[in-house]
């Protein structure tokens, strides 16, 4: 079609459309004319209008459409003109469309409103009335269609409330930190976890410290510090502190915020209140700790019944027998009550007994070697039995003589798993070497090629009582009390086995800070040739039988004894001054006054006594200058007289000096 029969036709489409405008409004032709020519000169172009993306109309005073650049939805040129532009709207949308409108054309000024139309779009509509000779004539309408944004904006919304909803039935608490502005923003329901109310929240960093537990504010604000070096924000539990003073457990999540270079500017997480599950975890290691009491004390009381099933017959025995076979009964006492004494001992370490045992920087490759010589002397030659130090390992800071008794704990456990399996070439090899922390830790390996363990066996290693030897040969409190050391002085210690590929235990131990090594006590630092004498000792014990006992131990090496039952007759009895006192022997723990307040006493009324301690705790250090030792219970006579002569005779050199 040339551009002349294109403009015929459109002179020809817009003489009937006039036709039908004026039909449909009653109006006559030249009212109708006049009121056309105003829309002809505003839309001189209609070409270019109907290019337009927008739907441009032309509405008049009543709202009817005199012109529409393009059809639409449900809205045709053929059909549209002279329809009321309500009639493509719902009905809620006609109030608010009519109201906008009239204000427009009252006011003469541009205004807009969205509506909704009935195929289900929504359009940004703009009023901009047509003023000639001083009043408005018409509305030009533009309308662009927003559904894709709306619908975005809905969908958007639905999204923001599910998320909301699923935050709120978690029970989450989220939250943001801008670093350079120093601002904290909390959302309702991390306020409902802290117990405040909104606008009570922290607004800086500070105010956030203040409202967490005293005891964790350094490590909270230690893994912050260390999220913004690394960019990584590690999970982490800790507990605040509610205003009316209740503590609660919570568990923090967050990630960093990055500016547009890339640097970090800020966090951002949530909190969720976990102290329901930290309560029942709290419950669940009470009611096994409950379970390993039972199993403990079965054990204990299953040992010791053993033990006085030997011990009572034989007193009865040697009530009855004769001088030719009370030595065999006696020596079964004094086996049984050392089996006792020695079990009691172990379970002290178990239960962590001796935490205060000195510890100082320990040579483990040292410590390693003096127990395979222990070893060497008591195993089965064919047993070969290596050690293996790497150069340059690092002091471990423990208590040597503690660590050695692991060690060889471990390696009496291999022993005996060789002699059970008896390979063609039984060996133990330990190796020292700097741990899988570095210059931070020290690493021992105890390594056997003995027919190792399953996996239900290697699980239960550490586990006291747990034993796979017969009956009467082992007490299964060795790996345990080994494991109790270990865990005293902070370390770690494992245990890897298969049936048929041996079992290797590895025990990593801190790094001391100084470099100064301790051997474990092997001998006293004083040599005593013999352990009698004629001096007077005061034994101060609450015990009446262990008194008798000790007494008649002493009297025999021909010492003059005195007694006292309790710190309050000690100190009358060395007040009075006569006769004079060269040694006490003092119970460590007593009712009403124990040793070490007779101790306090002692210094406060100016009583110059030497002290042997006696303590039911391995490994317990001097609590005192004039403390000469302290002596285990149960002490073996010849331990006690030799601690007794020591002590009296240091004395001695001290006051001639």
């Amino acid at each position: 079609m040339t551009p002349e029969e294109r403009l015929a036709a459109l002179q020809r489409e817009n003489a009937a459309l006039r036709a039908q405008l004026a039909a449909l409004q009653g109006q006559d032709q030249p009212a109708y004319d006049s009121q056309q020519g105003a829309v002809d000169r505003l839309l001189a172009d209609r070409r270019m209008l109907a290019s337009l993306p927008d739907v441009v109309t032309v509405l008049d005073r009543n709202m009817r459409m005199l012109y529409i650049n393009h059809g639409v939805t449900v809205l045709h040129l053929a059909s549209a003109i002279g329809d009321n532009a309500l009639d493509y709207l719902y009905p809620e949308q006609r109030a608010p469309f009519t109201n906008v409108f009239e204000r427009a054309w009252h006011s003469g000024e541009a205004d807009q409103v969205e509506v909704h139309t009935l195929s289900d779009h929504f359009y940004e509509t703009r009023f901009m009335p047509i003023v000639e000779r001083g009043a408005v004539q018409l509305m030009l309408c533009t309308s662009r269609n927003v559904t894709e944004r709306k619908r975005a904006e809905q969908a958007l919304r639905e999204s923001e409330a599910r998320l909301r909803h699923a935050i709120e039935a978690s029970g989450m608490g989220s939250w943001t930190w801008d670093r350079h502005a120093n601002a904290v923003s909390w959302d309702d329901a991390l306020c409902r976890i802290w117990g405040i109310e909104p606008g009570a929240s922290p607004k800086s960093f500070e105010q956030y410290q203040e409202m967490l537990h005293p005891v964790d504010r350094d490590r909270v604000s230690l893994s912050i510090e260390r999220a913004l070096q690394d960019g990584v924000y590690q999970e982490f539990e800790h507990r605040i502190v509610r205003p009316g003073g209740e503590v609660r457990h919570v568990m923090a999540k967050g990630v960093v915020i990055r500016d547009e270079h890339g640097a970090i500017v800020g966090l951002r997480g949530g909190v969720f209140d976990v102290t329901a599950r930290h309560r029942l975890e709290e419950q669940l290691k009470q009611v096994q700790k409950m379970e390993a009491v039972g199993q403990l004390t079965a054990g204990i009381a299953h040992n010791f019944n053993n033990l006085l099933a030997v011990i009572l017959p034989s007193i009865e025995l040697c009530r009855r027998g004769t001088a030719a076979n009370i030595n065999s009964h006696l020596d079964d006492l004094e086996h049984a009550a050392k089996r006792a004494s020695e079990m009691v001992r172990q379970l002290m370490l178990f239960a962590r007994s001796g935490g205060d045992a000195h510890k100082t920087a320990v040579d483990l490759a040292a410590c390693a070697r003096r127990t395979l010589d222990i070893c060497a002397t008591s195993f089965d030659r064919r047993i070969k039995l290596s050690l293996e130090a790497e150069p340059g390992v690092s002091a471990a800071l423990g208590n040597a003589g503690q660590l050695e008794q692991v060690l060889l704990n471990i390696c009496l456990n291999a022993r005996d798993a060789l002699q059970e399996s008896q390979p063609a070439e039984p060996s133990i090899r330990l190796r020292v070497e700097q741990g899988g922390q570095g210059p931070r830790s020290v690493r021992v390996r105890i390594t056997d090629n003995g027919p190792g363990m399953d996996e239900a066996t290697r699980a239960r290693a550490f586990e006291p009582f747990f034993t796979t030897k017969p009956v009467g040969v082992g007490t299964g409190l060795g790996l345990a009390s080994a494991y109790a050391i270990i865990v005293d002085h902070r370390g770690s210690i494992s245990c890897t086995s298969r049936p048929g590929f041996g079992t290797s235990f590895e025990i990593e131990l801190p790094v001391a800070s100084t470099p100064e090594l301790a051997a474990s006590k092997v001998a006293s630092s004083v040599f005593v040739d013999a352990s009698t004498g004629n001096e007077t000792l005061l034994i101060v014990d609450d015990e009446p039988l262990v008194r008798r006992a000790l007494r008649a131990l002493l009297e025999r090496a021909g010492y003059r004894v005195l007694e006292a039952g309790h710190g309050g007759d000690a100190l009358q009895l060395l007040a009075l001054g006569e006769p004079r006192v060269d040694l006490a022997i003092v119970d460590r723990s007593m009712p009403e006054m124990s040793g070490e307040e007779l101790l306090v006493q002692l210094a406060a009324r100016g009583l110059d006594v030497p002290v042997l301690l006696l303590s039911g705790n391995p490994g317990a250090t001097l609590p005192s200058a004039r403390v000469h030792a302290v002596l285990a219970k149960p002490v073996d006579s010849q331990t006690l007289l030799d601690a007794v002569r020591e002590a009296i005779d240091v004395r001695k050199r001290d006051d001639a000096r």
